[in-house]
């Protein structure tokens, strides 16, 4: 449900992966107590839930530390954010660039192999980089893809970025537009799917 368009953390786990975030909500929240025993066991209640969430994906302290930095940051906005608060316009959009800042630093601790690993990324993620244009093509050639393709491939990102916005494609009125903009998409998916390379689905290996 566009999670990424999300304001707050709050916001962000009711439109990410919604049927394992309703499950640990209606079999681990709740039945601890859910927020009908205080404010401080809400928050115990919601660590717990958020801890067991990251255990769910593996018996590593990387996965632990991933649910717990999600359980604290929802029980820090308990504390400072209204419910029900909707922010507007300009201040939706910065508080939508930092939810996504957030989510896109913890999940490098969902992706090492370690905790030191974290640590590691997280220490040399803005230093020890000066030369960012070769190392930005250094990054390309990984990847396969030069300067003609990267600008083919920002005008096909623009046109994902322009589905995922809440609402866009689905409010068409115009029956034809809607069915080309889904073929797109598709000539999309077919034209950037890694091609003659063994993949699994992620969730089997946990």
């Amino acid at each position: 449900k566009s999670p990424y368009f999300s304001a707050t953390i709050r916001e962000f786990w009711s439109r990410w992966h919604i049927s394992l975030s309703t499950w640990f909500r209606d079999y681990v929240y709740i039945p601890l107590g859910g927020n009908r025993c205080g404010r401080f066991w809400r928050n115990v209640n919601l660590m717990l839930t958020f801890i067991v969430s990251g255990l769910w994906h593996g018996a590593n302290w990387t996965f632990l530390a991933w649910g717990a930095v999600h359980g604290l940051a929802q029980v820090m906005e308990n504390a400072f954010v209204p419910k029900g608060y909707e922010p507007h316009g300009f201040g939706r959009a910065v508080r939508i660039a930092g939810t996504f800042a957030f989510v896109m630093l913890a999940w490098v601790f969902f992706r090492a192999n370690s905790i030191s690993e974290a640590g590691y990324v997280f220490g040399n993620m803005f230093s020890r980089i000066t030369r960012h244009i070769y190392y930005l093509k250094q990054g390309f050639e990984i990847i396969d893809m030069n300067e003609s393709s990267f600008a083919s491939f920002m005008i096909m990102l623009s046109a994902l970025a322009l589905h995922d916005y809440p609402g866009r494609i689905s409010a068409m009125r115009n029956k034809i537009l809607q069915r080309a903009a889904y073929m797109l998409l598709v000539l999309i998916i077919i034209l950037f799917s890694p091609k003659g390379v063994a993949t699994e689905f992620v969730y089997f290996q946990f």
